[in-house]
């Protein structure tokens, strides 16, 4: 690669940005032509079929033309400036602008109404429905739900208004020049609305074999149609409460487990405020669970912008370079303590550094007197870290408490992997008295 020119003198660079501006305008423009081919696609151009005499709006058919030019003269550019000569390239653009002259303008003069009939050689251009879809996966992807739920708002009535406009092409209504469009439009979505859900009250009813047969086809329609709209319907509600549903399995059955074994009640009680903790603190679920199911680089920048102000409390971490942060918070391990609960005893070894997240605990002496208590974003155990001296204090949860537990036989490895990082924490251990009870670190200040 290194005997290639540089982009800014190579001859094909003036191409490449012309290139690059038409996909930049071509989204743009792509955009609009979205909008207008929906709009006027799926809802003007039938509108124009059933009422023929009662619509007239040039500027309406010439801003669909134009929507269909748009299609064209995007890909013709874009192949154009890239020399590209695919067929699909070249030929299929061509062949839409085909559709994109106003033919209707030009056969009316001829062929009178019957010339709207032309709008049907465009309905397959509608090449703009594809964006949509490309649309609503990128939703997907970021809001299942919010998905689903306006793929469902926007196809309802499009499916009404063509299913309504079908009716009164069929001469369900009043015709000629003097039809009350609002009134026959209303009374086909009635009618159409009615059918589907096939609660059809007989008021409207087919008349000639056409309109039997598309009541049909309606009605087969709206039984998978609205089938459809309730499953899935169905299905968002019980995704957005799943995790509920789980947290209360989860619960039924450590209740039937401790019935069974005849579990004391006071123990039984701890069991489900326990439960009910991790409910009301994480909805159900555990950040482990979620965090093993990402590669290790998201798992660290996740955990990093959850608690990077809680990290920067530890000097240890401060002033560290990223990488070795990032490997120090994948060693993390969450962990729940539940009220009374004894993390450790003094004079027991000394083998991990505690953050807190959420909670308090006490700091006592070996004759049980409290002498500090650590809240949120406090942290002890530090220097067992460093050495292996045994603890000089107990700890006790005096709530539930979220914890961040980083073990030495972690550790260790780390320091080996990033040497700078080793430096950084053997000076700031030698600036610090070891014999210190746990607690909050002042900032080091460097050894003389």
């Amino acid at each position: 690669m290194a005997d290639l020119p540089p982009s800014t003198t190579s001859p094909d660079a003036p191409i490449a940005r012309k290139a690059d501006g038409w996909r930049y305008w071509g989204i743009h423009l792509s955009r609009f032509n979205l909008m207008g081919a929906t709009l006027i696609g799926g809802f003007w151009i039938p509108l124009r079929l059933a009422f023929p005499a009662v619509i007239q709006s040039p500027w309406a058919d010439t801003l669909f033309d134009y929507s269909i030019l748009v299609l064209l003269l995007i890909p013709l550019l874009v192949a154009a400036s890239e020399f590209r000569r695919a067929h699909r390239g070249i030929i299929w653009p061509l062949a839409l602008g085909l559709a994109a002259l106003p033919l209707v303008s030009l056969a009316e003069p001829t062929l009178g109404n019957t010339a709207t009939l032309l709008y049907l050689a465009k309905l397959p251009l509608l090449r703009g429905f594809r964006e949509a879809w490309k649309l609503r996966q990128r939703l997907d992807a970021l809001h299942p739900v919010a998905a689903r739920l306006g793929s469902v708002g926007a196809m309802l009535p499009l499916v009404i208004h063509l299913f309504a406009c079908g009716w009164v092409g069929l001469g369900s209504g009043s015709s000629g020049p003097h039809q009350d469009l609002l009134f026959e439009y209303g009374r086909a979505v009635y009618w159409t609305i009615t059918t589907l859900a096939t609660v059809g009250y007989g008021d409207i009813h087919p008349q000639t074999l056409p309109q039997m047969m598309y009541a049909c086809l309606a009605m087969m329609v709206g039984v998978g149609f609205f089938g459809f709209i309730l499953g899935n319907v169905a299905t968002l509600l019980f995704r957005m409460d799943a995790e509920r549903e789980r947290y209360l399995t989860k619960v039924d059955r450590a209740e039937a487990f401790m019935r069974h074994h005849q579990i004391p009640k006071p123990l039984r009680v701890k069991v489900r405020a326990y439960y009910r903790y991790l409910w009301e603190s994480r909805h159900g679920y555990e950040d482990r669970t979620v965090l093993a199911t990402l590669p290790p680089i998201l798992r660290a920048k996740i955990v990093l912008a959850l608690h990077a102000e809680l990290i920067d409390r530890v000097p240890f971490f401060r002033g560290a370079e990223r990488r070795s942060v990032e490997a120090i918070v994948l060693a993390f391990k969450p962990r729940v303590a539940v009220p009374g609960e004894i993390l450790f005893r003094a004079g027991e070894p000394a083998d991990a550094l505690y953050v807190i997240q959420r909670g308090a605990v006490d700091i006592l002496t070996a004759t049980g007197a409290v002498i500090a208590t650590l809240h949120s974003g406090d942290f002890f155990g530090e220097m067992a870290l460093l050495d292996h001296a045994p603890r000089n204090a107990t700890v006790r949860a005096t709530d539930y408490c979220d914890l961040f537990v980083l073990a030495r036989e972690a550790f260790d490895p780390i320091l080996d992997r990033y040497p700078d990082f080793a430096r950084h924490i053997r000076a700031i251990a030698a600036a610090r008295n070891p014999q210190r009870p746990p607690g909050p670190t002042p900032d080091p200040t460097p050894a003389a």
